[in-house]
């Protein structure tokens, strides 16, 4: 009979790794890291993305958070940036919706 490799519980089926209660646990795991990761990436992602580019007006690209989204007038704006960042939205989602703004140097 096999045993859980975090608990050592007896397991029912020899065809699994852990017992219900750490699958669980690895599961949960696994989705929170997914979700590191994602957030990272979309941070690094408007980094990079405002530093390469600058302001639009001056050119300013030295520090990124010295640069803001300003959605042009006439787009229909989705949400900002910002928050489809912290909501993990897809790159993609984030790349959308910045082509509908001007990046400019905060006053």
């Amino acid at each position: 009979m096999k045993t859980c490799l975090v608990c050592n519980k007896q397991l029912e089926s020899n065809s699994r790794k852990y017992c219900d209660n750490c699958r669980l646990v690895k599961m949960r795991e696994a989705e929170l890291e997914n979700t590191r990761s994602r957030m990272i990436r979309n941070r690094e992602f408007i980094k990079k993305y405002k530093q390469d580019r600058g302001c639009d007006i001056c050119g300013y690209h030295v520090c990124s958070k010295a640069l803001d989204f300003h959605h042009i007038a006439g787009t229909i704006k989705t949400d900002t940036v910002s928050n489809l960042c912290k909501h993990l939205k897809s790159l993609e989602k984030i790349k959308e919706e910045i082509s509908k703004c001007r990046l400019l140097q905060l006053p």
